[in-house]
């Protein structure tokens, strides 16, 4: 008589695969100022903020900016998202970037109430402890504005200044999918 061995324990002895950080860059511009995040999304959904720009608040800086962090611009590596904040002059520079139905480009177009799924998700963030800041000029800067944002939206969609949106962009995206080990 032939053993045979369950296929549950043979896959199950070998390792899950290890998948690299999400990289996403996080864009909001206003005509007072904007931001541009570097961060990384782990598959344990740990976010790390690793930079912090602050270019001029033109579209032209912001696109250039943008177009210079993707090699291949608009084509993105697998692993790498570009979130774009509509508010402000978000939607011009959506725009101007021409990037419609790429796939890794995103814009987030919710408006007033609806973006309370932002300041919710930061929040839930804070608590986790999933949220790192890498030592860097505007660390501080991003930290303080941490203190002071909106925990309720009202119809204005105000939540607070673009190093806080934008972190709240960070949290809030789509999680990479989970690894399931059979």
């Amino acid at each position: 008589m032939t053993m045979i061995r369950p296929l549950l324990s043979i896959v199950s002895s070998s390792p899950a695969p290890e998948r690299p950080p999400m990289t996403v860059y996080i864009a909001r511009i206003t005509e007072a100022g904007g931001v541009i995040l570097t961060t990384t999304r782990t598959i344990a959904d740990d976010v790390t903020v690793t930079a912090v720009e602050r270019p001029p608040a033109t579209l032209e800086a912001f696109r250039d900016r943008l177009q210079a962090l993707c090699d291949d611009f608009p084509a993105l590596p697998p692993n790498t998202r570009v979130v774009i904040d509509a508010e402000g002059l978000g939607s011009a520079l959506w725009d101007a970037l021409r990037v419609d139905r790429r796939r890794g480009w995103q814009l987030y177009a919710k408006r007033g109430r609806e973006r309370q799924e932002l300041p919710d998700a930061l929040r839930v963030a804070q608590l986790e402890q999933r949220i790192h800041i890498h030592k860097g000029e505007h660390d501080d800067a991003l930290r303080k504005a941490l203190l002071g944002y909106r925990v309720e939206v009202r119809e204005d969609g105000i939540i607070g200044g673009e190093l806080v949106v934008a972190l709240c962009l960070a949290v809030a995206g789509k999680r990479p999918p989970k690894v399931r080990v059979y």
